[in-house]
């Protein structure tokens, strides 16, 4: 069973979004900020990590950073969730170098297909 840790601040959508992982066979794990996310990346070393872009204090992108300069972390797939799709060249950039990236609402078979997908199942 692949080991999918979801960083994502609103407890709605986190409530969600377990649940789907639940239903799609994963052991999920959360973390409501990027800095408790960063902890349990390191500690867990999940197989995959679901981040949300907008949060408070560390958003997604410096999540994706500071797991990347982490040589125990940097091979872990990241796929950004948004509730936006942004077009800055940063967002461009974040999303190339990442797994990959879903809108929120997210769809399920969506999700679950990128899930499939990423970790090679």
């Amino acid at each position: 069973m692949a080991t999918v840790l979801l960083i994502e601040d609103e407890e709605f959508n986190r409530d969600i979004i377990v649940q789907i992982l639940n239903l799609g066979g994963y052991d999920a794990h959360t973390a409501e900020d990027g800095d408790v996310g960063i902890e349990k990346a390191r500690s867990l070393k999940p197989d995959l990590i679901l981040c949300d872009i907008m949060m408070p204090n560390m958003n997604g992108y410096d999540v994706f950073r500071v797991l990347r300069e982490d040589p125990e972390t940097a091979h872990i797939p990241i796929i950004f969730l948004t509730a936006k799709g942004g077009d800055t060249e940063l967002d461009r950039e974040m999303r190339e170098n990442a797994a990959g990236y879903l809108v929120k609402p997210v769809e399920i078979d969506t999700l679950l297909e990128m899930l499939k997908e990423k970790l090679g199942e």
